[in-house]
Formats: structure tokens, C-alpha cells, sequence
């Protein structure tokens, strides 16, 4: 049986999730209502045509103030909190917590009523119940404890899935990140006032030295990093495409040879289909509409010495986000949430 999904929030990613249900129906996902500010036209002209993923792979309308995605209907609601959403007028059994407001347990909480028994946030948030990255940590999901959930960042995935293939076999005594990224609405088209100073100068026209929650939440992730990993992120003005950055300083010695069959291993065996590996010269559009967390890019392997390594991984941060947000949801349905 479909998992009903209510998504509060339909902007990058909760647009993309709706992509990636209707492309992955083996998932068993039913967007089943949503909850945005904006009209179901507005909507449904944004889903249709996408300046980063193209139009969507099937019919898009409006009928009586909802959605038709497909020929299946998803009513939008407008309300400003998330305890005023009636979720269980449609059968909604979790809701995807996408606006980016509500980053707190209590404020997300809002939605468990009625039919609704989980929030999965699509952000890391510091007091969640647990925070997940697929394919890293879900098989610790609890559902007796686990209600209010974070997805974490899409950044944090990728550097858990490039740092999840180099501790079993090296060691991570330390590692610093420096994720270059796309721009995101977090920062303002041009100089406004904002409560970053740097985010508040022109994201088309700068590059911006900013913070990022892959830092601390890695730590909640790979708990035997905790402590051991610091960073930052460059914002960088292009839409979509990004890549981690990350010098690791390695417990025991390694090879170059030796990383990249390790990256291989992990691309193979226990991180198929999170983490990838790529041996062409490739640059980050050809990385757009990746579903993977992280490609780890070989040829920009290097080593200093034998226990210091740079790693650069490519990354989608919304589809390949997207995708493990769905398979969270799918995983998180049939164990009983």
C-alpha cells in the first residue's frame, strides 16, 4: 500500500520530491495533498517548467483550486502554520516539513494530528527525534520514538557518503570541508539587508563565504566523527551543481591507488547508488539531474604525504537530495512510520 505523503512547502525541493514520487512509483509514494502560500496555477507553471529540470514528464493542471499531476489530483491548502493544515481530510500519514520555516522539533510537531504519525523536516535541524541520510544511517530508524524527523542537508549527505567510504578502511582522525554551491533563495538577488552579512550582498554578481549545516550533523550521522570535522561553503552564483571539498587527515597510510579503490568499493557494495565515482574531467552541469549523493571525482584525488588526503565530490543538491528524501520516506513507511 502507497504511503500518503502531505508536503507543507512547494518550492525547489518540494517540487522535486513530487518529480521524484511520480518518476519512482517502485517507491510507493502518494502526494496525497499540499500547503503553499501560492495558488495552484502559480504552481502548476512552476512544476510544469523547471529552468533546471526541464518540463515535467507528464500532464500538469488545475482543477477546482488543486493540483492534477498525472491525471491524480492534490489539493492545496494556504494556511500559515502548520497545526492550521487539515492533513487528515486526506489520508495523510506524513507530512515532508519543506518550507524551511519550521526548524525546530516544536514547530515542526505542529503537523502530528489525526492521520499524520511522522514529520520528515527537509533541513537539518539540531533537536530533531533523529536525523537520517539513506543509505547511511536509516536502518536506526525507531518508530516508536522517531516521530519528528530531519533529512538533514543536501550537502551533509554527500559529505557523509564520501567520509562513510574512507573511515572504514583509513581512518578519520580530522577532516576540513569546503563545499563550493550553487546559489539558494537563503541569499538575496542583490544587496539587501539580511541577518548573514555576507548572503546579504548580490549572490548573482559574488562569490560568498558562508556557513554550513553539514558541520555539525555529519557528527550526529557518523557519530565517531563527532568533533572531527569543521567547514564551510563558498556560494557560488549558478543554479544547480555543486561539489565537496573535503582534506582528510587519515589514521592510517594510504595511496592514491588505494583511495580510489576504496571509493570504487564503497561505489559497488554497501554505498550503491549513494555514492558514485567518475574518471573523466567533467565540471559541475554535467552533474546536474544526478540522483546520487555524492560522485567522488578521481582524477582530482590527491595525496600529501601518505596520510593527508583532498577528495572532491560532485553533487546535485536538489535532486540527488530529493531522491534520498523519497527512499527515507519509502524506508520509513515500511517499517511502520
Amino acid at each position: 500500500m502507497a504511503l500518503r505523503i502531505g508536503i507543507n512547502g512547494l518550492g525547489r525541493i518540494g517540487r522535486a520530491l513530487l518529480r521524484v514520487a511520480h518518476l519512482r512509483p517502485e517507491l510507493g509514494l502518494e502526494v496525497a495533498a499540499a500547503n503553499d502560500a501560492a495558488e495552484a496555477a502559480v504552481l502548476s507553471r512552476l512544476l510544469r517548467h523547471d529552468t533546471v529540470h526541464g518540463r515535467f514528464p507528464a500532464d500538469v493542471g488545475v482543477a477546482d483550486g488543486a493540483l492534477v499531476v498525472a491525471g491524480a489530483a492534490v489539493p492545496i491548502s494556504h494556511a500559515t502554520e502548520p497545526a492550521a493544515i487539515d492533513w487528515s481530510a486526506h489520508g495523510v500519514e506524513c507530512v515532508v516539513e519543506a518550507t524551511g520555516r519550521f526548524r525546530a522539533r516544536e514547530l515542526a510537531a505542529g503537523h502530528l494530528a489525526g492521520t499524520v504519525r511522522r514529520v520528515v523536516v527537509s533541513a537539518t535541524i539540531p533537536d530533531a527525534d533523529a536525523s537520517f541520510c539513506y543509505g547511511i544511517n536509516h536502518r536506526t530508524f525507531a518508530p516508536e520514538r522517531h516521530r519528528v524527523v530531519s533529512n538533514v542537508s543536501c550537502t551533509t549527505h554527500c559529505l557523509a557518503a564520501t567520509l562513510a567510504a574512507v573511515q572504514p578502511l583509513f581512518g578519520v582522525e580530522h577532516a576540513l570541508m569546503n563545499t563550493v554551491h550553487c546559489v539558494t533563495n537563503s541569499q538575496n538577488l542583490v544587496d539587501m539587508a539580511h541577518p548573514d552579512p555576507r548572503r546579504a550582498r548580490a549572490a548573482i554578481a559574488n562569490l560568498i563565504p558562508t556557513t554550513s549545516d553539514a558541520i555539525p550533523s555529519v557528527g550526529w550521522l557518523l557519530p565517531e566523527l563527532a568533533g572531527r570535522v569543521e567547514g564551510l561553503a563558498i556560494r557560488v552564483p549558478i543554479v544547480a551543481g555543486s561539489l565537496v571539498d573535503v582534506a582528510v587527515r587519515l589514521a592510517r597510510p594510504a595511496t592514491r591507488e588505494a583511495l580510489a579503490d576504496a571509493f570504487r568499493a564503497a561505489e559497488a557494495g554497501p554505498l550503491a547508488g549513494i555514492l558514485g565515482t567518475t574518471d573523466e574531467e567533467l565540471v559541475s552541469s554535467d552533474f546536474v539531474d544526478d540522483p546520487r549523493s555524492a560522485v567522488v571525482d578521481l582524477p582530482l584525488l590527491q595525496l600529501a604525504g601518505d596520510r593527508l588526503a583532498r577528495v572532491v565530490s560532485w553533487y546535485d543538491n536538489e535532486w540527488g537530495y530529493a531522491n534520498r528524501l523519497a527512499e527515507l520516506l519509502a524506508h520509513l513507511g515500511n517499517s511502520g512510520g
